[in-house]
């Protein structure tokens, strides 16, 4: 090819990339629409986020945005991807955009929530609220020094590239990683920590994870008068109850059980795809 056909073959791309670009902007009318005419039920309905949250989500990251695509077009699209588990052609195909390019914003989101969203995610508890989960789990399930309970959850992933068959799950036959989280009575996530391989257990994550530093340290509202419910895989601490005792449907340690259910139902992602 001489230089002067590359140079054309250059310009086309850029016209044809610019032109592009332009229309799926103009074709995100399914962004609009939500922003634009959707109720407030309508809105939660198809994102699992309330619209006042939505907002706060666009002022926190909206100052480190540097997408070509708008910053609202994005995240609604990455919030409709972890509650319907579509594929990346089906969300370019909604908000009018490549299947390439909903992989690329959808990511981008993450790490941006990952980022600059790590502070919302707390194990502090109010002394009130302290009280407030100390009578719940008392009433409920006759457990008076319980504020909150603890398990893991195995998520499935593509196999790593480096060190991949660690990840291996023999019982579950996939691949996957664990997630270990902390809930109180309601259900709310006061803290979760994953990204280690599906062979490692509860126990020796909690070992390794900042929050039983933190609670060594003094730092939190756990202690050996609020503690946390557990089941028999983890170690003797005074600041952890081991909850064996089942009773109908279960123990108050199934509140944790609870709370993934509810992730994952709101979180289809989670349930039809692996990573």
């Amino acid at each position: 090819m001489d230089s002067k056909n590359l140079c054309l073959g250059l310009a086309l791309f850029v016209v044809i990339d610019t032109m592009y670009i332009n229309s799926s902007r103009i074709r995100s009318q399914y962004a609009r629409d939500s922003l634009d005419s959707f109720s407030l039920e309508e809105f939660r309905e198809d994102y699992r986020l309330p619209k006042d949250a939505f907002d706060f989500l666009i002022r926190i990251l909206r100052p480190h945005w540097k997408g070509v695509l708008d910053i609202e077009t994005c995240v609604l699209m990455f919030l409709f991807e972890i509650g319907s588990g579509d594929t990346y052609r089906a969300l370019g195909s909604r908000f009018g955009i490549s299947k390439s390019s909903a992989r690329k914003y959808t990511i981008y989101v993450a790490r941006l929530i990952n980022c600059h969203l790590k502070h919302f995610v707390s194990y502090e508890l109010a002394p009130e609220d302290v009280a407030v989960q100390k009578y719940l789990f008392n009433n409920h399930y006759n457990q008076p020094d319980a504020i909150a309970a603890m398990d893991g959850v195995f998520l499935p992933i593509q196999r790593p590239v480096i060190n991949g068959e660690a990840y291996y799950s023999g019982h579950k036959k996939r691949y996957g990683m664990m997630m270990l989280a902390v809930c109180d009575f309601d259900c709310r996530f006061l803290y979760v920590v994953c990204g280690n391989s599906s062979r490692v257990g509860d126990s020796l994550v909690f070992n390794c994870c900042k929050l039983k530093e933190e609670i060594e340290y003094g730092n939190t509202v756990f202690n050996e008068e609020s503690r946390i419910l557990v089941d028999s895989a983890f170690s003797d601490l005074e600041y952890l109850i081991k909850s064996t005792v089942r009773i109908g449907s279960g123990s108050a340690r199934t509140r944790i059980e609870h709370a993934f259910g509810q992730f994952k139902q709101q979180n289809r992602l989670f349930m039809t795809r692996s990573f």
